[in-house]
């Protein structure tokens, strides 16, 4: 009897444990058919209630994971991170070719806006777009124009699915400079303008701006041994700028460089 159970027991976890390598193989087999062609197939893991399937491009060092949903065998998300990625010290990409690396993937997607993220004193492009069966967004080196990361959710886009993706609200400039006709569309910067009265700095495109180190000498060249501690690139009352704080003979200041003419707008005690 005891033996009968022991051959029971063996036979069910066998049982189990092709149903998963089975489920496993079909996720592995799915997220084979969307994704890019020429990567690597890396492995296969199950967390939680998904298979996550990863890739690699052995050219790039991109690694890619495809998030398939146990249940329903449908894929759930693509994401990608390119090892080594960083942004640019400027931008020199506009908006068009960077929307540019997205539909060269997928040509029927649909622009909905882009916007500057700063991090670290680098630049990328983050471009959001919806296609017929999926949205999300690209990160691109403002610079280079190479893909940092994307990632991508299945499914139907609903309004104000940007504001998902933006995690770290002290990363995205609030420069969205251009749109498609959406349920979530922001004013563009040139319709600011518009309202505002039209400037220079108003209706700076993205490859006008000074870099973070041109801001940082726009203080420094006035104040001589001035130290920055910290800098962030903002738009205040339809100007963009660059603020930050320094430290100057001991004291700690404020300061405000025009982020399209490189002047020295405010520098005050803190």
């Amino acid at each position: 009897m005891k033996k009968l159970l022991s051959i029971m027991l063996i036979a069910a976890l066998l049982l189990a444990a092709c149903a998963f390598a089975d489920s496993a193989l079909d996720a592995t087999e799915l997220a084979r058919q969307i994704a890019p062609a020429g990567l690597t197939y890396l492995y296969t893991e199950k967390d939680h209630g998904n298979y996550d399937v990863y890739f690699i491009n052995d050219a790039t060092l991109e690694e890619y994971k495809i998030t398939v949903n146990i249940k329903t065998g449908e894929i759930v998300r693509l994401t990608s991170d390119r090892e080594g990625s960083h942004g640019g010290s400027t931008i020199t990409v506009t908006d068009d070719q960077a929307f540019a690396k997205v539909t060269a993937d997928y040509p029927d997607a649909v622009l909905t806006g882009v916007a500057r993220i700063l991090e670290d004193g680098l630049y990328e492009l983050r471009v959001y777009f919806t296609t017929a069966f999926f949205y999300g967004i690209y990160e691109i080196n403002s610079e280079t124009g190479e893909v940092n990361e994307r990632e991508l959710e299945y499914g139907q886009a609903q309004p104000g699915w940007t504001e998902t993706f933006e995690s770290d609200k002290n990363e995205a400039l609030q420069d969205w400079s251009t749109w498609s006709e959406s349920a979530d569309q922001k004013p563009a910067a040139e319709s600011d303008s518009k309202k505002n009265g039209s400037s220079k700095n108003d209706s700076a495109s993205s490859s006008s701006f000074i870099s973070v180190s041109q801001a940082k000498s726009a203080v420094t060249s006035r104040y001589s041994g001035a130290k920055i501690t910290e800098i962030e690139f903002d738009r205040e009352d339809g100007k963009y700028v660059y603020e930050g704080e320094a430290i100057y003979n001991g004291r700690e200041y404020d300061f405000e460089v025009d982020a399209v003419t490189g002047k020295l707008l405010e520098w005050k005690r803190d």
